[in-house]
């Protein structure tokens, strides 16, 4: 999974970005339980999950799954939010901050 923050750039308002693909890779030596992703923090509407293959799994030593976010805009500002990830790591959940402008027609 790429560094937090996520910065889904640009995005006109009314347009919905290129999904972006995540990856969690279980790096321990024991099954790592995942629960539901949910975006959360300041605007979660904003963005959206397209395409979940983690949630609720189960991922073995060294094995991987993915997720998909867009940014969706509804106004030519700046948007944040969370994706939390939660499982039973000690350190969870996850949190990746997720980035993206929204801009006026014609700007981008």
């Amino acid at each position: 999974m790429p560094g937090s923050p996520f910065d889904f750039g640009d995005v006109q308002v009314g347009d919905t970005s290129a999904p972006q693909v995540f990856t969690v890779t279980n790096l321990g030596a024991t099954p790592l339980n995942i629960g539901v992703i949910s975006l959360l923090g300041d605007n979660p509407s904003n963005f959206t999950i397209t395409e979940d293959n983690c949630s609720s799994t189960v991922l073995a030593a060294a094995a991987t799954c993915d997720f998909q976010v867009a940014f969706v805009p509804n106004d030519d500002v700046g948007f944040t939010a969370t994706a939390s990830i939660p499982s039973n790591d000690p350190a969870s959940p996850f949190s990746l901050t997720l980035l993206g402008t929204g801009v006026a027609p014609g700007l981008t």
